[in-house]
């Protein structure tokens, strides 16, 4: 829900709220717990002092004396693809491999008149027999992770709608940052470092949310002092190195950035402060808000 600017607001009540409009910030119930996994009661709210917006918790006296070892609290925190995002699409007579290689794409920018793109694999008749996949950028500001805190787990979350038949699967990797939005030369900028996958599924599915996990190396990967930048790109065909045959091909429809969008990409992550008693500060789009864990 958005925030009131005009009244605290209670987390427990509310359940989360967004911050920085469409693309912007949305902070979760937070939660505390102990060495052992105990959950405790924790009291939250934002709170609304001298034009500034304060995300305050305090865990009552009488849950710190439950605690075994040290107390974590936590609210996970979920960052939205901002402007910049776009699409790169390559097309090749020659072989797939030629589309697949490092070099320029075919055109490239970003969704013109219509909010989504698409995670594409081909070989038809155009009338001349060629190859084609695409691939979109997902450029995410994280700066909003306090530098000293730990990356417990993170998830890219994007919106399906139906396509075309053939199946997709979306393959979250590296990228090196692009121009905003990509320009041909950034083809070969996204990478081959594994992040995360969805489950294989039809270009043509119903719409719903496609949830990736992401691994090790993509949570080691995660900057906290800008921007972290996702490529994504179809798995069972581009990724995986398998050439279509002639006269197949899959778009599997995904919703972009888009002010208007309801379904727009995003990073949800969750963190552990460094320490526990320690007041943090969590920079969510302009805002800065300290983090109280405890107060008497």
């Amino acid at each position: 829900r958005d925030i009131d600017h005009n009244a605290d607001i209670n987390l427990q009540q509310k359940g989360a709220v967004k911050i920085g409009g469409d693309n912007g910030t949305i902070i979760g119930a937070p939660a505390a717990w102990d060495s052992e996994g105990n959950l405790l009661q924790v009291q939250a709210d934002i709170i609304h002092r001298t034009g500034k917006l304060i995300l305050r918790k305090v865990v009552p006296l009488a849950e710190l004396k439950k605690a075994k070892g040290t107390l974590y609290t936590d609210a996970p925190v979920t960052y939205y693809v901002g402007a910049g995002d776009g699409v790169m699409y390559k097309e090749s007579t020659s072989s797939w491999a030629d589309v697949r290689d490092v070099g320029d794409a075919t055109t490239a920018g970003s969704y013109s008149s219509d909010p989504y793109i698409y995670l594409t694999w081909g070989y038809l008749s155009l009338p001349s027999n060629t190859y084609f996949a695409r691939r979109g950028t997902f450029p995410t500001d994280t700066s909003g992770i306090t530098d000293t805190d730990t990356i417990d787990s993170a998830t890219f979350n994007y919106t399906h709608d139906t396509g075309i038949s053939g199946t997709v699967r979306g393959q979250l990797v590296n990228l090196t940052a692009t121009s905003q939005p990509p320009i041909t030369a950034d083809w070969d900028l996204c990478g081959n470092t594994d992040y995360g996958t969805t489950a294989a599924y039809a270009g043509d599915a119903a719409k719903a949310l496609k949830t990736i996990t992401i691994n090790a190396t993509g949570l080691l990967d995660i900057t906290k002092t800008g921007t972290t930048w996702y490529c994504l790109r179809e798995g069972e065909k581009e990724f995986d190195n398998v050439a279509p045959t002639l006269g197949n091909q899959s778009y599997g429809k995904i919703f972009m950035s888009e002010t208007a969008n309801p379904d727009d990409p995003y990073l949800s992550i969750t963190s552990t402060a460094a320490a526990a008693g320690t007041s943090k500060v969590m920079i969510l789009g302009m805002l800065k808000i300290p983090h109280v864990l405890a107060s008497f």
